[in-house]
């Protein structure tokens, strides 16, 4: 690990004397995570489904009803005071049998579920595409820094070249090599500067800054550990608690309440009814019931409807949770893997093109003429310094996928 560190602050590090405000990485998810219309459009959508259980909470409000009846009229308009004339005022209140408002508000409750674990995937989504465009951001300006200075030692030999075919000491042959190579350089160059462009001006989209975020801001993060412990328990703790599966589990619940709803919908609601009777100088109290006979209509196709829709989430469901595993199996490899390759680099690999390079260096002072040789170890050099950034920053975010996905905190 100490390798690694030294491998992440040494060839990734930047001028701690930047004039421009450093922007780690832990600050641009913590932005990310408050500020991002992402994150407020899942907030609102949960306030909404929570409003919606609220709602399926409620008891059916009672009809209230007056009517008058054997209103006569003469020439003069109606007659008010005629005793045959009868007034009613009766309150009626629905009843809801076979534990419909229970279903309802299980319903609900499912959809608040599903709208919470919706939005903990949205923020995990954010993170992973913050971080990821984060760390290309920095891919690209540590590429740069290489690439530019690799082409400005190439140039050096360049001219030495040059100097060697004027005096007549090598071939004009050579030089083109040298010339090709220097080319191949500056076109590397150049799309590494645009790829760095393009992953800066989507980090500002995500940040809503308005101009593309510079290459003095970004700081390397330092090395993050995988999660660690026993490989099958980490990955079925990490399927059952997943967002994704979550929101599923919800999903089935509410289709079994929708069922349980819909054949609790077959039982008739009667509708009670009170209230106050006056015909023809007499007070007399109105009572009764109202209730839907389902002759025509017993909801079966609702029913059936349901019960499909209930064995169809619990295959999604099972779909899912086969998906997730092998995802997340392959996440903690991954994460493993890269990080222990990126503990060994700086033995393995930039040790070796380092003396190589040099080797070739000096039997070019000498006078040596295989161009070949230096040219390809000039390349070797360059390629596995850019190597080892790549491993350094993958190692970095499969580290925090496998984090995310064990529900662990992404940054300690």
């Amino acid at each position: 690990m100490k390798a690694f560190r030294q491998l992440a602050f040494g060839l990734l590090g930047i001028a701690s004397t930047s004039a421009a405000q450093p922007l780690p990485l832990e600050g641009v998810l913590r932005q990310v995570r408050h500020n991002a219309p992402q994150v407020g459009t899942a907030r609102e959508r949960l306030a909404a489904a929570r409003g919606a259980l609220d709602q399926a909470d409620r008891l059916p409000n009672p009809f209230l009803e007056l009517r008058q009846e054997n209103l006569t009229f003469n020439s003069h308009g109606p007659v008010a005071n005629d005793p045959s004339l009868d007034f009613f005022a009766t309150l009626s209140q629905p009843l809801e049998l076979g534990g419909k408002r229970a279903e309802r508000r299980a319903i609900a409750a499912a959809d608040v579920t599903v709208a919470s674990a919706d939005g903990q995937r949205v923020e995990r989504e954010l993170i992973i595409e913050t971080a990821r465009r984060y760390l290309a951001a920095v891919r690209a300006r540590e590429e740069l820094r290489m690439l530019q200075e690799a082409r400005t030692d190439f140039q050096l030999l360049v001219q030495t070249m040059e100097r060697r075919v004027i005096e007549g000491y090598a071939p004009e042959a050579d030089l083109m090599k040298f010339r090709t190579e220097a080319a191949r350089l500056d076109a590397s160059v150049t799309q590494v500067r645009i790829d760095g462009m393009r992953h800066r001006s989507a980090l500002a989209a995500l940040l809503g800054e308005p101009t593309p975020v510079t290459d003095e801001r970004l700081v390397v993060p330092a090395p993050l550990a995988p999660p660690t412990g026993d490989r099958p328990s980490l990955v079925e703790a990490a399927v059952r608690r997943h967002p994704e599966m979550q929101a599923a589990l919800a999903r089935v619940e509410r289709a079994e309440h929708v069922l349980e709803l819909e054949r609790a919908r077959r039982i008739p609601d009667p509708a009670l009814t009170a209230g106050y009777k006056r015909t023809a100088g007499v007070d007399t109290m109105v009572t009764g019931v109202t209730v839907a006979l389902p002759v025509f209509d017993a909801n079966q196709g609702n029913v059936t409807r349901a019960g499909a829709e209930a064995s169809a989430t619990a295959f999604e469901r099972e779909t899912l949770r086969r998906q997730l595993t092998a995802e997340i199996e392959t996440l903690l490899v991954t994460a493993d893997e890269l990080g222990l390759r990126a503990q060994r680099i700086d033995a393995e690999l930039l040790h070796p093109a380092d003396v190589v390079r040099s080797a070739a260096r000096s039997a070019f002072r000498e006078g040596a003429t295989n161009i070949l040789q230096l040219v390809d170890a000039e390349r070797v050099f360059t390629d596995a310094h850019r190597t080892a950034v790549n491993l350094a920053l993958d190692a970095y975010a499969a580290a925090l996928a496998a984090r995310l996905s064990c529900l662990e905190e992404a940054l300690p």
